[in-house]
């Protein structure tokens, strides 16, 4: 809660109970530079995360990815976790396969707070709840990390065309003023 000239106050939080698993990619090809796994918060107050944890294989290995200290999700918002080759310096330590699998998040003790078992998606596209948080899934052909999934088609058009347009124009490998000269 934003106090400009006065004493911080603490906003309350919400239960971590609350949250659920919302999007899901995992067979990023061209758009996106990873798999990824997006959280959403349908309460009215900010949660914190810390200590819950993520993976790709709840049953067995519930505790797999820690989310750190000071890690928060907004009233009605979301937050995602891009996959280990999707080159996010905050990346999770595990991808989601391509053919199939399960996306568990997980309380500091361990027990299910949600999961979904997952098939095969197609290219760049992901699969998720529509509404944000109901409990109906949809397949998504435009992914929406850290945004609605109900995001207008005009929207994720525009995002989608700049994607499209942007190419590699110039790479200078190895230059002779070393290293501190490369782009």
């Amino acid at each position: 809660i934003p106090t400009p000239g006065a004493a911080n106050r603490r906003a309350p939080l919400g239960n971590p109970s609350d949250i659920v698993l919302n999007e899901w990619l995992s067979s990023p090809r061209v758009h996106l530079g990873g798999d990824f796994i997006e959280l959403y918060n349908p309460g009215i107050h900010p949660v914190a995360l810390a200590g819950l944890a993520l993976s790709d294989r709840p049953s067995s290995e519930p505790r797999k990815q820690l989310i750190p200290a000071l890690s928060y999700v907004g009233p009605a918002g979301h937050t995602t976790f891009y996959g280990e080759h999707s080159g996010s310096p905050d990346g999770l330590e595990f991808g989601l396969s391509s053919f199939q699998g399960w996306v568990g998040l997980l309380g500091p003790d361990g027990t299910v707070i949600d999961q979904v078992a997952y098939q095969s998606q197609g290219a760049d596209s992901s699969r998720g709840r529509i509404p944000d948080g109901s409990p109906t899934f949809g397949d998504l052909p435009v992914p929406t990390p850290d945004r609605s999934n109900t995001t207008p088609a005009a929207e994720l058009a525009e995002s989608l065309h700049l994607l499209d347009s942007l190419r590699i124009t110039e790479i200078h490998y190895n230059p002779t003023g070393g290293s501190d000269a490369e782009y």
